[in-house]
């Protein structure tokens, strides 16, 4: 879980189109086993706010990250990632979003170390 300790405090980030707000703490939760991000994303053009949890843990026996993410507007998912690669952290896996009620394959990276 090491490599995932610069994810730990508190981050806000601004997004450029729209004006979107994203905010995080994350902390280690369960003896450290697992790091939860408690989120919120405010879009002030719509005035929406959506909070969610992403728990992130490490799966020892496929030697890989896990994620598990849900929110208020009913968006639900898991993904997985081998960890750091070519400078880059990827999570890819499927998720079931809210408002469309469709299952789709999302994929997040992390800036390069």
């Amino acid at each position: 879980m090491r490599e995932l300790d610069f994810l730990l405090g508190s981050l806000r980030c601004l997004g450029r189109a729209a004006g979107s707000v994203l905010t995080a703490r994350a902390r280690p939760i369960l003896g450290g086993h697992f790091y939860e991000l408690d989120l919120t994303h405010l879009r002030p053009g719509e005035r929406q706010r959506t909070r969610g949890s992403w728990v992130l843990g490490w799966d020892r026996v496929d030697a890989r990250f896990v994620s598990y993410y849900f929110d208020d507007v009913g968006t639900r998912g898991t993904s997985a990632s081998p960890g750091w690669r070519g400078g880059r952290l990827t999570f890819t896996g499927s998720y079931v979003t809210g408002g469309a009620e469709r299952r789709v394959t999302a994929r997040t990276r992390d800036h390069p170390r």
